[in-house]
């Protein structure tokens, strides 16, 4: 880990007593998925970060906004269904031999 990268997590560090219950969780499963992923998938994902950090404020923002609908959309798909109500039946209807 270099220097930088121990500052930065130190102060992550410092800072979460202080964090929402909530905040915590957040930086825990973002930890979680950091560990999972490859030395090479790291290093990719810091590239990618520096590149998004040169570009134009707009772009930027234009980038977040599309990445959040991105999330809100995938949260939806997983959210559960909740079941339609049963309907009840009338017994004829229930043994179509009865008819």
């Amino acid at each position: 880990m270099t220097s930088k990268q121990r500052y930065k997590l130190l102060g992550v560090a410092r800072q979460y007593p202080k964090m929402t219950p909530s905040a915590q969780q957040r930086v825990q499963a973002r930890l979680k998925d950091w560990e999972s992923l490859t030395p090479e998938q790291r290093e990719q994902a810091r590239k990618r970060y520096q590149q998004f950090k040169q570009l134009p404020p707009e772009k930027r923002q234009e980038l977040k906004r599309k990445w959040q609908l991105k999330t809100q959309q995938e949260r939806a798909l997983q959210a559960p269904v909740a079941p339609a109500p049963l309907q009840p039946v009338a017994p004829e209807a229930a043994d179509p031999l009865t008819r």
